[in-house]
């Protein structure tokens, strides 16, 4: 079963990814984290799905909040004993050990590419929802809140605090509607926000949002998007679907990545290669890919070279 929600014209999020039947999209902390103990006692945040981080402002006049970002199921905070860290040791020194293998000169060291050493964290990574930035790991941090203006009133939006999950891969929506069904044929973008490991995995399930056809007539989209090794690709999660979508894939966004590359190249089955234009934010590590204009419901690859 999937849950279709509605879209409006003022909705903050355009957020079409599929539900999981079993948990709830909306879900706290310690759901998605019940390894990390702080996350029992947090309950002015949530997760929205298991990709998304909100720290929603719920008193009036604030410039700011906090903010407490969580690691993954193997850190946690709290009273740490030399039995929490022995463990992290190990896993760095393990870490280091096949560093060595592979570069036994540690060139990485000796040119001063201290990138390298962000892929020994075992802390879970985050991204700003609106900037990109990256936030670092497990901690707790004030961030500003601010004002939006309102173009269809007087009143003021706050824009609320947002961040992506690193590993995590979200299909958004480039255009607001006033309905699901005026956005059917919207084009798309990708949020790519990588993990330490830089690899992300997403899904997108698309039906025409108001029959019962995708249960009895298989008319429905339901895609899986994988980052590895520099390849992003598009493979079908369910063959029985059957539903025709018109709609592109034309921006895609990639969080985290650690170098400008030398060329972009799409492949699509029985087309030739093309090349895409691209944009690099080196300070903020993230590779914009533009005009892409690919089918959504098609498989396909993206080559980072």
């Amino acid at each position: 079963m999937c849950l279709r929600t509605g879209r409006s014209q003022t909705a903050l999020l355009k957020v079409p990814w599929i539900e999981d039947p079993e948990t709830f999209s909306k879900r706290p902390l310690w759901v998605e984290f019940p390894k990390y103990q702080d996350a029992f006692g947090v309950d002015k945040q949530y997760m929205l799905g298991n990709a998304l981080l909100v720290a929603p402002v719920l008193d009036p006049g604030v410039i700011s909040t906090d903010v407490i970002f969580p690691g993954n199921e193997e850190f946690y905070f709290g009273f740490i004993t030399p039995y929490d860290i022995l463990p992290i040791l190990f896993w760095i020194i393990q870490m280091l050990s096949r560093k060595l293998q592979t570069d036994p000169d540690m060139d990485w060291l000796k040119q001063g590419d201290t990138s390298a050493l962000q892929d020994l964290s075992p802390w879970q990574c985050w991204y700003d929802f609106r900037n990109f930035s990256c936030v670092g790991s497990s901690h707790k941090q004030t961030v500003n809140v601010t004002l939006e203006e309102d173009t269809a009133g007087p009143i003021n939006d706050v824009l609320i605090p947002v961040y992506q999950r690193g590993g995590s891969i979200i299909p958004l929506q480039t255009t607001i509607g006033k309905s699901s069904g005026w956005m059917e044929n919207s084009p798309y973008e990708l949020r790519v926000a990588l993990n330490r490991k830089g690899t992300a995995v997403g899904e997108i399930y698309i039906d025409d949002g108001h029959s019962f056809q995708y249960l009895h007539e298989n008319m429905f989209t339901y895609r899986k998007f994988t980052f590895k090794k520099n390849v992003l690709y598009s493979r079908s999660a369910d063959k029985l679907g059957c539903f025709p979508v018109k709609s592109t894939l034309e921006n895609v966004h990639v969080m985290g990545f650690k170098k400008s590359p030398s060329e972009v190249i799409v492949h699509q089955a029985g087309r030739e290669k093309r090349k895409l234009s691209y944009t690099y934010h080196k300070k903020l590590c993230v590779l914009s890919l533009e005009n892409v204009s690919i089918r959504v419901s098609e498989d396909w690859e993206i080559h980072i070279k």
